[in-house]
């Protein structure tokens, strides 16, 4: 669930964000499988697997420090590489799971919000794994866009699942 900004300033230096189902777990194997050593989730968990197989915010700090003297630029500086797309989220309560692709309509709108995008954002749609939810993450450059169609695509989806 990483901002799609993520993906232009590593794109910028020749990298790459991988992306893993939500969760620890799954983004250290992800890690393991790739054999990569830097990963995380938006919620702020890093993982250097040189140090570490789970998310450490003491070495988190301590890499930021580093790079901070290494380059001799406050964090303020080295921020300002990583420019974040705006999101529409929205958490929808729901009366059961069923399987996304046989809600009416909503696999259409979720492809025609991608191709619209193109390739400027993302959307992401899920069941939650612990709660009777459904998540719907909408990136891309317009705020009032992506607004919308998150509204539009929530909307169809409480029509036909959504709880009180």
């Amino acid at each position: 669930m990483s901002n799609f900004g993520l993906d232009e300033a590593l794109g910028a230096h020749g990298g790459k964000v991988i992306r893993a189902p939500v969760g620890d777990r799954y983004v250290i194997a992800e890690m393991m499988k790739a054999e990569l050593n830097l990963g995380g989730e938006q919620s702020g968990h890093m993982i250097f697997r040189d140090y570490t197989t789970t998310g450490d915010g003491i070495v988190s700090a301590l890499q930021i420090l580093r790079i901070m003297i290494e380059t001799g630029k406050p964090l303020s500086e080295l921020k300002k590489c990583l420019v974040k797309y705006p999101q529409a989220q929205r958490n929808l309560k729901v009366s059961r799971k069923v399987p996304i692709t046989e809600l009416n309509g909503v696999e259409r709108l979720r492809a025609e919000t991608e191709k619209e995008l193109a390739g400027q954002g993302r959307v992401l749609l899920r069941y939650s794994g612990t709660e009777p939810k459904i998540r719907l993450l909408i990136e891309g450059r317009d705020s009032g866009r992506i607004n919308e169609r998150a509204d539009a695509i929530a909307e169809l989806i409480k029509s036909q699942i959504g709880a009180d």
